[in-house]
């Protein structure tokens, strides 16, 4: 079985379809994303974060969480579930 043969497959296009709903719901705007324990990484240049963050060694305290925070937004996605920190 060739791969344009498995990409018109139906059940594949089913699949397609599922995971990207998946992905919107979970609030993923682009590629690449990784989600790991609820943790979502952005990006090419977070590859090195997630995998700090999947060994156990990423540690973020709050004065710099609170700073990242607080950059403006470069864009704000529709139906995004990013919320003001208060």
């Amino acid at each position: 079985e060739n791969l344009a043969e498995r990409i018109a497959d139906p059940a594949a296009k089913r699949r397609l379809h599922a995971l990207t709903r998946e992905a919107l719901d979970e609030g993923v705007f682009g590629v690449p994303t990784f989600i790991h324990r609820g943790e979502m990484f952005w990006g090419h240049d977070r590859l090195p974060h997630l995998a700090d963050w999947i060994e156990g060694r990423y540690r973020l305290d709050r004065e710099t969480a609170n700073r990242i925070l607080e950059r403006p937004r470069g864009a704000e996605r529709r139906g995004s579930r990013w919320k003001e920190p208060s």
